[in-house]
């Protein structure tokens, strides 16, 4: 390499010093009329006058060697560069002139001299133009279209087609040709790496499902899915199987032509695949579908396909979510003796992760532990249309419910926890293309427990639970209602959490008859409803009130249908005993049989009384008396607007003062 730059180094250094002697010795005093008479007689012979280099002289003979160079040995990063950027005769002269001005300073010197000011080092197009006897072509050679300036290898200061204007390369040119490498190149618009391909693609969390799948083999790859799902790593295997390197590019601006350009160019040089992902705009887009090297480009699911790549050939490839089965396998790959075999199936089954969120889990797992680091992988973005229900430690123990309900409830935690292998290992979800996930109504008066459900339901799944706020998502404008539904479907499946739509009945009530557009619109809501909930493949929990006004195509979309009934007497003694902690202070006088029978509310009314004559017994500093609950049972019954048996509060009133 380093007799090669030298050759180029001699090459320079002859040319301008043939350039040199041409101009005419002068008189011993300088003369402006013989200077002007010397000028029109060589402007006047310019097109019988020979362009180029002096024949058979010491810059033409280097010029040759390094022709000869080039046949041969293709493999010298300036011959690839050459091949690339410089595709015509007087392109790779400017070129190797340019070179060598940065390659010694020493040739800067010469161009000084050429220039006949000391301090004027850097070249001009003017400058070119004499050395080479060819002002046309050099002119050329830095057009815009031309080869040198089309992949931003030469640079004009200021930026005009002028004989005035200094010429640079590019550094990265530079370095690449003096050392071979390509480092890293970082800017506002984004940045790219080259890497080994081969290397980094067999330690990437996809390799296990790289080795099932087949492989396009060649042209442009458009490979589209979420983010994490090993978008990147299938174009890494294609580039590694080609026997190529890769140079990755991550666009972070729309106006990214003038980084796409170079990447395309360093690509060239290395003869790499080029991975793309990020935002493009129109001009980089066209760009990277004429590219003269492969690429793969990656999409993130539902973007639509830039225009210019329907121009050309392409392999499309959508990556799915990997199975419970194949999640298995990428958690061991990643943490072999780590976990076991039980482990790794059970938390491929909890989490469907992309393999990204594996690998980063796996690394976090050594320093949190593997259940918080796959916490971690959790994005939760349903903060803007719903409300994290708090977390609580509500138990089976705590529900009163009759013995077809509970079970109901834990055929719900049932079905979630093992739909992975039911449904991949037994083949179950080969038979249902829609709904792999779980929906359930909830229906019964207010306070029978179906909040209380919801929490349990979440705890026992170790799942966050979020109680949707149809205040922030319903809106007169036509379509937005539609939007903020989509986002929470979507949210809430990448965050792997509940979704509880209490009140259920106002969004999902039954379809009417068209009689004016409102209805209309009402009616594609609903809908768009039926198809997101039938689609979402989560956990979906609706509560209501009013079973009646649900409309009847969700009812046949629900897996599980369950009755919140109000309490008997016994079920009623059982939420009157749960709702007082074991701490709590309370007057042996309390009768908790004795309410249950007496007083006919539901559990959410007893315990809103429990805690409202704890404040009672707080303000007069004593134990729970009966007194403090019989006075928090009389406004339960004013809440719930029912007639309170009024004699036996009374008498039970007086048996306790």
């Amino acid at each position: 390499m380093r007799a090669t730059l030298a050759l180029v180094v001699r090459f320079a250094a002859h040319a301008i010093a043939e350039a040199l002697a041409r101009r005419s010795p002068g008189a011993d005093t300088y003369s402006p009329r013989a200077e002007v008479e010397r000028l029109v007689a060589e402007l006047s012979a310019l097109d019988a006058a020979r362009t180029g280099l002096e024949p058979g002289g010491a810059a033409e003979l280097a010029r040759d060697t390094l022709d000869d160079l080039a046949e041969w040995d293709g493999g010298d990063p300036l011959f690839r560069a050459e091949r690339v950027v410089a595709t015509t005769r007087i392109e790779r002269d400017v070129f190797r002139l340019l070179l060598a001005c940065s390659l010694d300073p020493r040739t800067g010197i010469l161009m000084a001299h050429l220039h006949d000011a000391l301090n004027e080092t850097r070249p001009t197009v003017g400058a070119l133009a004499e050395i080479l006897r060819d002002p046309i072509a050099v002119l050329g050679a830095f057009d815009p279209a031309s080869d040198l300036r089309r992949c931003l290898t030469a640079s004009l200061e200021p930026d005009a087609l002028a004989h005035y204007a200094h010429a640079a390369l590019d550094p990265r040119v530079v370095r690449y040709v003096t050392s071979g490498e390509l480092s890293p190149h970082v800017t506002t618009a984004g940045t790219y790496t080259l890497t080994s391909a081969v290397v980094v693609a067999a330690s990437t969390p996809l390799a296990s499902r790289q080795r099932a799948e087949p492989l396009p083999r060649y042209g442009t790859l458009i490979v589209s899915g979420p983010p994490g799902i090993g978008r990147r790593s299938l174009g890494l295997a294609l580039a590694a199987r080609e026997q190529r390197a890769a140079l990755v590019l991550q666009t972070r601006a729309a106006d990214a032509s003038a980084l796409v350009t170079r990447a395309i160019r360093d690509a060239q040089f290395a003869g790499a695949r080029l991975i793309v992902s990020g935002p493009l705009d129109p001009p980089s887009a066209e760009l990277l579908a004429a590219a003269a090297v492969p690429v793969a480009l990656v999409l993130d699911a539902g973007v639509t396909l830039p225009e210019p790549f329907y121009q050309r050939p392409f392999t499309p490839v959508e990556l799915p979510l990997p199975s419970a089965l194949e999640r298995t396998q990428i958690w061991r790959d990643l943490l072999g003796d780590a976990i076991s075999d039980e482990r790794a199936a059970g938390i491929a089954a909890r989490y469907a992760f992309t393999p990204g969120q594996i690998q980063r889990a796996s690394i976090q797992a050594t320093s949190c532990g593997l259940e918080n680091a796959c916490k971690l992988q959790l994005h939760h973005g349903l903060d803007g249309l719903a409300t994290r229900a708090q977390p609580t430690e509500a138990r089976w123990d705590r529900l009163v419910l009759p013995p077809g309900a509970r079970e109901s409830l834990r055929a719900i935690c049932n079905q979630v926890k093992h739909g992975a292998h039911v449904g991949e290992t037994w083949g179950f979800a080969r038979h249902h293309a829609l709904g792999h996930g779980v929906k359930a109504l909830f229906f019964g008066r207010p306070g029978t427990g179906k909040t209380l459900a919801a929490e349990i339901i979440a705890n026992e799944l170790d799942m966050p639970l979020y109680r949707i706020d149809l205040s922030r998502i319903l809106s007169k404008w036509i379509g937005e209602t539609e939007q903020n539904l989509g986002r929470i479907f979507d949210e809430a499946k990448k965050g792997q959490s509940i979704l509880f739509f209490d009140e259920a009945d106002s969004l999902f009530a039954k379809r009417t008859g068209v009689s004016s557009s409102t209805d209309r619109y009402a009616n594609m809501e609903v809908n768009y409803l039926l198809q997101r909930v039938e689609a979402h493949e989560g956990v979906i929990l609706l509560a209501t009130n009013a079973k009646a006004n649900i409309d009847e195509a969700f009812a046949r979309r629900l897996h599980y249908v369950v009755e919140f009934p109000e309490p008997d007497a016994a079920a009623r003694e059982r939420i009157w005993r749960l709702a007082v902690p074991p701490d709590a202070p309370v007057h042996a006088e309390v009768d908790f049989a004795l309410l249950a029978r007496r007083f006919e509310i539901p559990g959410g009314a007893i315990k809103n009384a429990v805690l409202s004559a704890a404040y009672g017994a707080a303000e007069s500093d004593a134990p729970i008396r009966l007194a403090h609950i019989l006075v928090a049972v009389r406004r339960e019954y004013d809440k719930l607007d029912r007639l309170y048996p009024k004699g036996d509060l009374e008498r039970t009133l007086a048996a306790a003062s």
